[in-house]
């Protein structure tokens, strides 16, 4: 289904009620993991046209048979009626008592009589392929849908097309052929129980119920009656300023419980939106503020139902309102003791509302609240300016301990010795203003270069399996111990170009492998044509050898493909004139021509020979047979194969000889012990190539943003009296506030801007 972003009209209502419709469902089935002792074997005969719902089973025990297992196992499906029969077509053991269903299918059972029993699969149910498997091998979820919906089986043939499919899978999930058996007692962590069998699962009611309301709800003529707060939870909320938050005096609600102005917010927030989301830590008054506003709610005549999906937090909320509050119009619903003490709740409310024989006056009564109210409210006011005035000396005293705090050792014996004279406030808070914009600037840089390192890291060691280079050198790791001297799991890099430069390691690194095996498959093929060349021209290889040294001075590797493409074109030539060799026109012609027709072909050869570099003039004659000339074209063909081949050879030494220069000693060294070199990079190529580019573009910001701190440096010396006089005071030399590297991180950028904050924050 394509995601929906917001529901605005009755089909998209209906798209989404079954969308989680289906989640239900699957979740339900996803709780298919069995104790193999729950597992009953059936023989496996043709099993194929049951599972397909094609034929039922039919069981005549009789009394004879009435306590074989499978006669037990069927009674005991058949008695408990929170039992769901399942028959499953083989199983995989993720540990050593548990087995998950490949494929299954539910089936209804019939009860002819005592020892008489019919089973059919349920129907129009599809045959299911195990969502507990699936996970059991750590299918991602998109993974998990395309093999649930693709594999499904819907003949004969499908069946055992599906289960090979899933045997394979779990093959290459495990790296290796899983041990298939079919005993129970063989079962195994990491086995396949390839036989048939049946099983029960308990039914969730309660899942069951949930999903026949959703396929009620999803009828689309149901929008319409959707609340106007749903519509607008299941919309795009509009860009909108809350309501200002009236002052507690005006505010004319009632509150059960002390109220903060994020709490007062969130209740005037309530009564005018028709959604509010509310969030914060633990211990922040969420509880009180759910007491405030279900009261707030019951006293504007409105209905309300409070849900969570912890039953301890509704407990403690109904705990509240009829002990602290002494709300009777609360009653607690979910399982079936709650509802028989909700009912009781109800009888005994109504009772007292029936008994209640003395009249008030609502208006008395609200106006006596209101006049508490502002009392209370105004004794709060006077009771927070003290607590004010009392705290505000305490509090300065310990925000300035805490900026102490925060500085390095160096400069905390210069913030107590240096205490500047007392300047403008302005001066401070402009200073601060400065010292921020740099904070800001200084913490995206240090964000970017975080994300860019833990990117690096995700792919090294959380991705081995997506990149076959780096799963051999976790493999490696494992038999010889740390490769390159922590080279996969470093992830420390002090300074700006250090990161920079362990990503071009790792590119390096990559081309190397390559590089090493381009070399191996190239040094392989030129050793096959010198022998076949050798054979052919019956030469020693030395000799060729020769001849390839004297090629390969006079033409590039570009030159020599285009050579090896004319030689192609060359031999098919003679090949096509050779057939015309015994013809009677070509004698003729020959003949005529007192033999230049012959020559004007060899002069084709000849002139290849030259362009070449070499000639062997002396390896054909000039009587006619072109066949031999066929046999020239096709060695000389070889030859510029083997020199071009030679020629890559050449350049993969370099470049193996730089790249192993470029890497550190313990990386390159490393390289040897990998058991192979022929890996598909092209993803993790792409990978690194855009984490270099990112980093470089990263280096550089750095480095830009170092020079704006100086120049800033310059500039708040001339420009604040405060940061003068500590220039000029000779203590401040050395504690490394005037200086800063250009090669310097981005996380010690970020410290040396912080550094200058906490010191003003100090000092102000």
């Amino acid at each position: 289904m394509k995601p929906i972003a917001q529901v605005k009209s009755s089909s998209q209502w209906g798209k989404i009620i079954e969308y989680y419709r289906e989640c239900l469902i699957q979740e339900n089935r996803q709780g298919y993991t069995l104790k193999k002792g729950q597992l009953e074997p059936f023989p496996k005969e043709d099993i194929s046209s049951f599972v397909l719902g094609e034929t039922s089973l039919n069981f005549n025990f009789g009394e004879r048979l009435a306590h074989t297992p499978m006669a037990k196992f069927l009674n005991r499906s058949f008695d408990n009626p929170k039992a769901r029969l399942c028959f499953g077509y083989s199983f995989f053991a993720p540990s050593v008592n548990e087995v998950t269903p490949l494929i299954y299918v539910h089936v209804e059972i019939e009860k002819a009589d005592n020892n008489s029993f019919n089973l059919q699969v349920t129907e129009a149910e599809d045959i299911v392929v195990s969502r507990a498997f699936l996970d059991d091998l750590e299918f991602s979820e998109g993974e998990s849908d395309e093999l649930a919906t693709t594999s499904l089986p819907k003949s004969r043939q499908d069946l055992d097309t599906t289960k090979n499919l899933l045997f394979s899978k779990i093959d290459n999930a495990y790296q290796r052929k899983v041990p298939r058996v079919q005993s129970r007692k063989k079962i195994s962590a990491g086995t396949i129980y390839d036989y048939p069998a049946f099983f029960t699962v308990e039914k969730t009611v309660v899942t069951k119920k949930l999903i026949q309301d959703l396929d009620e709800l999803s009828n689309k003529n149901n929008w319409e009656k959707v609340s106007p707060a749903l519509k607008q939870l299941l919309s795009v909320f509009p860009e909108h300023d809350y309501p200002k938050t009236q002052d507690l005096k005006q505010d004319m609600g009632v509150y059960v419980t002390a109220v903060n102005q994020h709490q007062l917010r969130a209740v005037q927030s309530v009564r005018k939106e028709p959604a509010v989301v509310i969030t914060g830590p633990p211990g922040t008054g969420k509880s009180q503020l759910v007491l405030n506003l279900i009261i707030d709610a019951f006293l504007a005549n409105k209905k309300v139902l409070f849900a969570s999906y912890n039953n301890k937090a509704v407990d403690v909320v109904m705990e509240r309102l009829q002990n602290e509050i002494e709300f009777q119009g609360a009653v607690r619903t979910g399982n079936s003791s709650n509802k028989r003490v909700a009912a009781a709740q109800m009888k005994k409310a109504l009772n007292h509302i029936n008994t209640q024989k003395e009249k008030y006056d609502l208006s008395e009564i609200q106006s006596a609240y209101l006049k508490a109210h502002q009392n209370a409210v105004q004794a709060q006011d006077e009771l927070d300016k003290l607590r004010e005035l009392i705290g505000l000396l305490e509090s300065h005293e310990q925000e300035k301990t805490l900026y102490l705090k925060y500085l390095p050792k160096k400069l905390r014996q210069l913030a107590k010795k240096t205490t500047p004279k007392r300047y403008k406030d302005t001066e401070f808070e402009k200073l601060q203003s400065v010292l921020s914009k740099l904070r800001e600037g200084a913490l995206e840089i240090k964000q970017e270069n975080l994300a860019l390192t833990q990117e690096l890291h995700h792919i090294k060691t959380k991705m081995p399996s997506d990149y076959p280079l780096i799963a051999e050198i976790h493999r490696m790791e494992q038999q010889w111990g740390v490769f390159g001297d922590d080279f996969v799991q470093n992830n420390d890099f002090e300074e700006s170009d250090a990161f920079l430069e362990h990503l071009e390691n790792w590119s390096n690194l990559v081309f190397l492998v390559e590089k090493k095996q381009d070399y191996k498959v190239s040094s392989k093929k030129v050793e096959q044509l010198l022998s076949t060349l050798s054979k052919k021209r019956k030469a020693a290889q030395e000799s060729i050898i020769e001849e390839s040294d004297i090629v390969s001075k006079k033409h590039s590797l570009d030159n020599l493909k285009e050579l090896y493409r004319e030689s192609l074109l060359l031999r098919e030539h003679f090949v096509k004139f050779s057939a015309k060799e015994n013809s009677f026109w070509y004698r003729f012609r020959n003949l005529i021509t007192f033999g230049s027709f012959f020559r004007k072909e060899m002069y084709l050869l000849g002139s290849f020979e030259q362009r070449l570099g070499i000639s062997n003039a002396n390896l054909y004659s000039e009587s006619g047979d072109i066949g031999v000339s066929v046999e020239i074209v096709e060695n000389l063909r070889l030859l510029v194969s083997v020199t071009a081949y030679r020629k890559k050879v050449e350049f993969f030494e370099k470049e193996i000889a730089r790249l192993e220069k470029a890497l550190p000693d313990a990386v390159y060294s490393d390289i040897d012990k990998l058991q192979k070199n022929d890996f598909e990079n092209t993803q993790l190529k792409i990978k690194l190539n855009v984490l270099l580019s990112e980093a470089k573009d990263n280096q550089t910001k750095t480095t830009e943003f170092v020079e704006r701190i100086k120049i800033t440096h310059k500039h708040n010396i001339k420009k604040f009296g405060v940061v003068k006089a500590l220039k000029d005071n000779p203590i401040s030399e050395g504690k490394e506030l005037w200086g800063i590297d250009t090669l310097i991180s981005p996380v010690s950028v970020e410290e040396h801007v912080k550094k200058w904050q906490n010191l003003v924050s100090f000092w102000n």
